[in-house]
């Protein structure tokens, strides 16, 4: 079974892991930025941003980013509330609103000014990657700056959420994934002091189901443990650079590649077929 998924990894991997599918993605918002100090705060905004459909988070993420202009690291270092906050105060999204946003660039704003980047406010940390980012989001919640404490924001806590509450942290592993993997066209390369072997894979529901299906952990939900179960099979596979294969296995769950339903009539033509569980055990129900 093992030699069977790894067969399957990297035909997806080399299916799924081009530039072309970056559309499907809100990466491309990042990458549009060429300076790393730019994409560093760029994606961590994207990144937190990022829940909901594709076309909503872009969308919601492109209306935070045109007030900040072309230089964004500049922008939010010298960002203070006041009337540099107040374009963003009509902003709203689902689970936070424009007062969350504005806490959550000035915060940023002070990481860059006591700590230059912010990857070295996350490597300050020692330990792994779980230790590291429960002291970086203490740390960003505990930012001197104006407004509502993060603590009496539901958005803020949903918007920065702490490993140490045993979620999965989808989004946090996500930003890490961008800037600590190469430039490969997908990902983008700017951290140079976090190694691509130390990551957990950005666990959200397609990545759940299409590990359990592929035998890769059997967790009933997604949760921080789940996500380094998964991380730790496909670490089998490529010890280096284990979460490589996220990008390509989530696009078949984007893309309806592997579906949620109608397991009997949708299935038979998926690259995933023979090395499924779901298709071991022959039930429509088992392995969703």
């Amino acid at each position: 079974m093992a030699c069977s998924v790894e067969r399957f990894l990297e035909e997806v991997s080399r299916k799924y892991a081009r530039p072309e599918y970056l559309e499907t993605d809100p990466l491309p918002i990042v990458r549009r930025y060429l300076r790393p100090e730019d994409r560093e705060v760029v994606g961590l905004i994207t990144a937190l941003l990022a829940y909901g459909r594709v076309a909503s988070i872009r969308r919601h993420v492109e209306e935070v980013l045109a007030p900040i202009g072309d230089s964004p690291a500049e922008f939010v270092r010298r960002f203070e509330p006041g009337l540099r906050a107040t374009p963003f105060l009509p902003l709203r999204y689902r689970f936070h609103t424009g007062a969350d946003l504005i806490r959550l660039l000035s915060a940023i704003g002070w990481v860059l000014r006591e700590h230059g980047t912010i990857e070295s406010l996350f490597v300050a940390e020692e330990g792994g990657t779980r230790e590291r980012l429960s002291a970086f989001v203490r740390r960003l919640r505990e930012a001197p700056v104006e407004r509502r404490p993060w603590s009496e924001s539901p958005g803020l806590r949903f918007l920065a959420p702490t490993p140490d509450d045993g979620g999965a942290c989808k989004r946090w592993n996500l930003y890490l994934r961008w800037m600590a993997r190469p430039d490969d066209g997908i990902d983008c390369g700017v951290w140079k002091h976090v190694s691509p072997a130390e990551l957990i894979v950005p666990l959200d529901t397609h990545l759940h189901r299409i590990g359990r299906r592929l035998g890769l952990h059997a967790a009933g939900s997604p949760s921080w443990a789940a996500a380094e179960r998964i991380t730790d099979s496909l670490r089998a596979f490529d010890p280096l650079d284990p979460v490589r294969f996220d990008f390509p296995l989530c696009r078949l769950g984007i893309l309806s590649r592997c579906p949620d339903s109608g397991f009997r009539t949708r299935c038979s033509g998926c690259e995933l077929f023979e090395r499924c569980v779901r298709v071991a055990q022959g039930s429509d129900e088992n392995v969703r």
